[in-house]
């Protein structure tokens, strides 16, 4: 089975272990609980966190923000560092690197020459910029298994599971426009459109035991 991991608190009744016979696809910080079989990030800093914690070494990772850089253009780009500012950099020093910033902060990930993370081009587009991590995710996924079922967890957006203005997905951050909900529900009908996969939300189209049920076939 397919299956879409988001960070909702609703699927906190279930054991993420019975997943591990199935090809999974998660977001962000899952990672730190659960190893996905693919792993999908958005921000610069938490791919930055990732990639600190040495995940992306040996698990499948697809980021927004990953652009590789040569060793040779080392020296160049360390002239555009903020004067007075701060650069953290990991060791060893391989042949590729990826430049984060923030503010005047710039971090150099260096790249293991095994590590099978990729950035996704389709993501920077003017047509897909918006999907955040989760839905990003779910794309993902119905782009790399054609005409397969594609069950998710966790949205608790997509289940109506929202209160005093926090999404139950977003670990208690005020709504924003990037967390709109109406334009979370815009991707997920562009992704239905775009894609012959039919999305099955636990919660919503089954519960947690028939999807245990399903699991175990």
């Amino acid at each position: 089975m397919i299956i879409v991991i988001s960070n909702g608190t609703s699927r906190s009744v279930f054991n993420l272990k019975h997943l591990d016979n199935h090809t999974t696809y998660g977001c962000d910080e899952l990672y730190k609980e659960y190893t996905p079989t693919h792993l999908v990030s958005k921000e610069g800093p938490m791919i930055w966190d990732i990639c600190r914690d040495g995940y992306t070494k040996e698990n499948k990772c697809y980021f927004k923000v990953f652009d590789r850089f040569p060793s040779m253009q080392y020296e160049m780009l360390q002239m555009a560092f903020p004067t007075g500012g701060k650069v953290l950099e990991t060791q060893p020093r391989t042949n590729e690197f990826v430049m984060f910033g923030t503010g005047k902060t710039s971090v150099i990930y260096w790249i293991d020459p095994n590590e099978p993370t990729q950035k996704l081009e389709w993501w920077g587009d003017e047509e897909n910029n918006s999907y955040t991590s989760a839905t990003a995710a779910m794309r993902l996924a119905c782009m790399q298994n054609p005409n397969e079922d594609i069950y998710c967890i966790g949205y608790d957006y997509y289940l109506n599971r929202t209160a005093d203005n926090i999404i139950l997905s977003t670990r208690n951050e005020p709504i924003t426009e990037e967390y709109d909900t109406t334009e979370l529900f815009r991707q997920h009908k562009r992704i239905e459109e775009e894609f012959s996969n039919k999305i099955f939300h636990v919660g919503k189209h089954l519960n947690y035991v028939e999807f245990e049920n399903l699991l175990n076939k």
